[in-house]
């Protein structure tokens, strides 16, 4: 479960462009391709398959203001898929099944296949926190993959990747909530580059790096481990005391659902529960 931290995709000024529509519509295309080429690049899909997916894709840019539906779900009738390039989501936030998932995840399994797969076969996706997403309706993307083999055999590999998430992190287990807690939060961790404020209220972006978590709220990750809202404080209270966690310093305001990781090696013990605290 190591943490791969994606890269940004810049955006471009939408003031320069407001005067010709159709440049600002180009941009848009270049970045949903270029969203695209990095969320599939692992998997080594033809460029034909992403040109098709270009012209089908809507994008989601949302920035830290409200959570939305990126779905437009419902409930399992959903009419389209979802591939999360960046950010958090939960999936199914109403139902018993509620799932939180980081970047490069794929939700909409049955579009493409004759059976979907449990909780990702159709579910409703909502975003936490800022995100960057594309939606396509399901019949689109099953044609797409008729076409182009070899995005079927992406959309295996990421399915396949992320059952094996829902059994490490989400399956029934033994553990005692700590390591359990521990484990989620070792998965939804990336890596981030380090912002700092220069003069002129400017920001830099530095060479250090940090694992960030932010979006996600307690209540998401009770729900998804099936936990009390108050277990789940306790065992951050421990992850903090134990150094996992950063401890926001006296007289400054604890940051709402962001959570950094200050010892990663000590998380990943706790995670595989090879050591836990006293």
């Amino acid at each position: 479960m190591a943490a791969v931290e994606l890269p940004t995709v810049p955006e471009s000024d939408p003031r320069a462009l407001s005067a010709d529509p159709d440049a600002y519509a180009r941009v848009r295309r270049n970045r949903i391709r270029r969203v695209l080429s990095r969320f599939f690049d692992p998997y080594r899909v033809q460029p034909e398959a992403i040109d098709i997916l270009t012209d089908l894709c809507r994008l989601h840019d949302r920035g830290s203001g409200n959570d939305d539906v990126l779905s437009g779900a419902l409930s399992r009738r959903s009419t389209r898929c979802v591939f999360l390039y960046s950010g958090y989501v939960v999936t199914d936030p109403l139902r018993r099944t509620s799932r939180l998932w980081k970047g490069r995840s794929f939700f909409g399994t049955s579009h493409v296949w004759d059976e979907g797969v449990t909780e990702l076969e159709n579910p409703q996706v909502v975003s936490r926190g800022p995100v960057t997403a594309l939606s396509l309706p399901g019949r689109a993307l099953r044609e797409a993959v008729l076409h182009e083999p070899t995005l079927g055999v992406a959309l295996l590999r990421m399915t396949f990747e992320q059952q094996q998430i829902t059994e490490v992190v989400y399956g029934a287990s033994n553990e005692i909530p700590l390591v359990r807690v521990a484990r989620m939060l070792d998965y939804l961790a990336v890596s981030r580059s380090v912002v700092v404020k220069a003069g002129g209220g400017k920001t830099v972006v530095t060479s250090q790096r940090k694992k960030l978590i932010v979006g996600p709220t307690q209540t998401d990750i009770a729900d998804a481990l099936g936990m009390g809202r108050a277990t789940v404080e306790k065992a951050l209270a421990t992850l903090r005391k134990e150094g996992v966690l950063m401890v926001t310093p006296p007289g400054q305001h604890r940051k709402n659902r962001h959570y950094e990781i200050a010892d990663e090696e000590k998380l990943k013990l706790i995670a595989m529960g090879v050591t836990t605290p006293n």
